[in-house]
């Protein structure tokens, strides 16, 4: 087997070189031919694809700034484990995790909204729209061919079916690591101290519609676990004090009975019950004076601590769509073919240098 030669004088390479390059100019139409083609193509591809509609809610969440009085009332949260104190630092970062999870895009799916004059779930829209069930992964799959969901659908009791039809669109939505271009994009604007959450599809009505249902999910979702266990507390308080006040009005009305006795015939022995209903009473009032007051600061407490979301921009129809520029598509398809044929005559060159008789072709040039 003959082995390639290493030890080219410069003569040599010269020749080699000349050689090729009356090759490639044999072929030189053809190449370019193929470089055009791929640069018209891309172009004609911008020209025929469907506008982007891009619906971005722009809001701002208020960290609590009362800390002088979250201080004050530690001792009644600590007491009623209210919980006072909250870790600023992670606030935000929930919120852009949260927007993007599959507890928030899932229950959005699953809300009722009018698209095109029709009134049915978002994922029923998406999947009418986007022609998901013509697909070959949605016909492939045992679940998803089967899975039907109606209006009175709830996230916590689907089936499995159900789960798998909203795990998939979900996915399509907010994108994975093999599927990156998820429609939804959620992030935090530093300077402007700003949450965007974008939403772009071809459709412009879902894009808005889902825009709005993710907004509304999340602000319901993160307002009730921030303010759960005060909530919580609040309730035990309320029906504390109308026991007390129950018990109190008791109290009170067989503290009245037995004065009313007093007016008659009554043994020295019979006053002791009557002093115990007095003692009663007082300490009554003032379980009641404290229970109330502790309600009010944690009812103004629970107030403070409920998370103030501020909706700056929202999506609005009409939208004005974005559509791929030819020309950039063009003379972007025309940069790539020309570094692809740039990098496919240097391989050939080094090929055709290292052949067996690539010095026998040169001299034989």
């Amino acid at each position: 087997m003959i082995s390639p030669r290493q030890d080219y004088t410069v003569a040599e390479l010269i020749e080699s070189a000349r050689s090729f390059r009356a090759q490639i100019r044999a072929i030189r139409w053809p190449l370019m031919a193929l470089l055009m083609l791929g640069s018209v193509g891309s172009m004609a591809w911008a020209w025929m694809a469907k506008p982007i509609y891009t619906a971005r809610a722009s809001f701002i969440f208020k960290e609590d700034a009362n800390a002088g009085l979250m201080a004050g009332l530690s001792g009644l949260g600590a007491l009623l484990g209210g919980g006072t104190t909250a870790s600023s630092y992670s606030s935000l970062d929930r919120i852009v995790e949260l927007s993007g999870s599959d507890f928030i895009v899932g229950r959005s799916l699953l809300e009722n909204v009018s698209v095109d004059g029709q009134r049915d779930l978002l994922i029923n829209h998406y999947i009418k729209v986007h022609n998901l069930r013509q697909t070959r992964k949605w016909q492939n799959d045992s679940l998803l061919v089967k899975a039907e969901l109606d209006t009175n659908a709830r996230y916590e009791s689907l089936d499995r079916r159900q789960r798998q039809a909203v795990n998939y669109v979900g996915k399509l939505i907010r994108g994975t690591k093999a599927l990156p271009d998820g429609i939804l994009t959620v992030a935090f604007d530093k300077k402007s101290a700003m949450v965007h959450l974008v939403v772009e599809d071809t459709h412009e009505e879902l894009a808005v519609r889902l825009n709005q249902s993710l907004y509304q999910h999340l602000v319901r979702f993160y307002t009730a676990q921030a303010t759960s266990v005060l909530e919580s507390r609040v309730r035990t308080l309320q029906l504390k004090a109308d026991s007390i006040s129950n018990q109190l009005s008791q109290t009170q009305s067989a503290s009245a009975r037995t004065t009313d006795q007093a007016y008659g015939l009554i043994r020295q022995s019979d006053k002791v019950s009557q002093k115990q209903l007095v003692v009663r009473e007082n300490m009554l009032i003032m379980m009641y004076g404290e229970v109330i007051k502790n309600l009010e600061q944690l009812q103004f407490l629970l107030h403070s601590n409920t998370p103030s979301f501020t909706l700056i921009d929202q999506p609005y129809l009409p939208i004005k769509p974005t559509l791929k520029k030819p020309w950039v598509y063009g003379l972007t398809g025309l940069a790539f073919g020309a570094v692809t044929m740039f990098i496919g005559l240097a391989v050939s060159f080094v090929v055709f240098m290292t052949r067996p008789n690539a010095r026998n072709s040169s001299s034989e040039s």
